[in-house]
């Protein structure tokens, strides 16, 4: 049977920032279908299907003639990424995603001998690990790591503002006790 003989509607599908492909298809099928045909199941866990701009739960009704069927990102975050003197790049990721998807995102993985700082904006940072949690405006930096005393001095001097002689000698007190004690250097 041509398509003279049964009822032709063409429908887009693709993912956002993807590349987007009209198909013809045959009157009454559905968005599910479509989608199976485009190649683009199984959907991945933090996507969503969009059908002429409103989100759908199930793509299983019929489609519509001009029709747009969207596989978009759920909620995104927007992070900044940089290594220590380079250019800050912005990225979306999932909500919920890891501080190392957000790196990837960027290109930007650190090596053993670096940190990865977060901050935001007129905050103090943190050190944070590849696992955990990206938050909205975080800004992510990559730096080399710095030495046990340089850690320390830093976390004291946020909470104390003498940095005299008693503030060496408890720094120095606090190397040797971490050393001896947790054999931490």
């Amino acid at each position: 049977m041509d398509c003279s003989q049964k009822s032709t509607i063409f429908v887009k599908v693709g993912r956002v920032g993807q590349k987007i492909t009209e198909y013809a298809v045959e009157s009454g099928s559905t968005g599910h279908k479509i989608i199976e045909m485009a190649g683009l199941f199984p959907l991945k866990d933090f996507e969503v299907i969009s059908l002429s701009g409103m989100d759908v739960t199930s793509p299983d009704s019929p489609v519509k003639n001009g029709d747009i069927i969207l596989i978009r990102q759920k909620t995104t975050v927007k992070v900044r990424v940089a290594r220590i003197k380079e250019i800050l790049m912005e990225v979306s990721v999932p909500l919920g995603a890891t501080v190392e998807r957000a790196l990837i995102a960027a290109g930007r993985l650190p090596f053993n001998n670096e940190d990865i700082w977060s901050h935001f904006d007129s905050q103090e940072g943190k050190i944070v690990n590849l696992n955990d949690i990206v938050l909205n405006g975080e800004i992510l930096i990559i730096e080399p790591k710095r030495d046990l005393r340089s850690r320390i001095r830093k976390v004291l001097s946020n909470c104390y503002n003498d940095e005299g002689e008693e503030f060496e000698d408890a720094i120095n007190d606090l190397c040797e006790m971490l050393k001896r004690d947790y054999n931490i250097q």
